[in-house]
């Protein structure tokens, strides 16, 4: 398994593998701390997948950045069990490798993996269905060279940084909340506190 996340209930646990492409769902403990895998939920990704899981401040919906796109899943929040969004995975073109969704749960960042040119996708959420779609310019260029690796925005929503471990730097846009649209910090990219640059 790769990478893992929680509902925000911490009734679940939710794992990416990597070898099979596929989600994992347990249910976890509250007494013990126990996982006890939901077989129901292990459900096939579409594409090549960084295996990094997001999900939505309302634990609705799980989400996974693929080379196909953002493969959606619903949540049963009494059983666990995952579902496919119809759609799914949506896309804007891009090769992705790991999201994050912004804290009002009305937009999912995602970062590339193409070898050629750096870009991050912006999709809305559809609040009842989960389902995405691009945002209008989606995706955004990223105009420094090198891998992009970790995406995250800030608890406020405005904000939204990747990390470029190549150049050590981090790099920062601020959100338009209506539209999803980022616009690039004057400054950015910062370099990291270890850069003697």
């Amino acid at each position: 398994l790769a990478n893992m996340v929680s509902d925000p209930a911490g009734k679940f646990l939710f794992a990416c593998g990597l070898g099979n492409s596929s989600t994992e769902a347990f249910s976890i403990d509250a007494k013990t701390g126990v996982l006890t895998p939901i077989s129901s939920s292990t459900l096939p990704l579409q594409g090549f997948s960084g295996c990094t899981l997001s999900m939505d401040p309302t634990g609705k919906f799980l989400c996974i950045a693929t080379s196909a796109g953002v493969s959606a899943f619903t949540l049963n929040p009494a059983s666990g069990v995952l579902s496919s969004v119809a759609g799914s995975p949506f896309s804007d073109g891009s090769v992705l490798r790991e999201s994050a969704i912004d804290p009002s749960d009305k937009f999912l960042y995602a970062i590339s993996n193409n070898t050629t040119s750096n870009t991050i996708s912006v999709f809305s959420i559809n609040s009842s269905s989960g389902a995405l779609a691009p945002v209008a310019a989606s995706p955004f260029p990223m105009a420094i060279n090198g891998p992009a690796y970790s995406v995250v925005v800030h608890p406020s929503g405005k904000f939204l940084y990747v990390s470029f471990p190549q150049s050590e730097e981090i790099a920062a846009w601020s959100i338009n909340n209506s539209t999803g649209a980022i616009t690039v910090v004057s400054g950015s990219p910062f370099p990291d506190r270890k850069s003697t640059r």
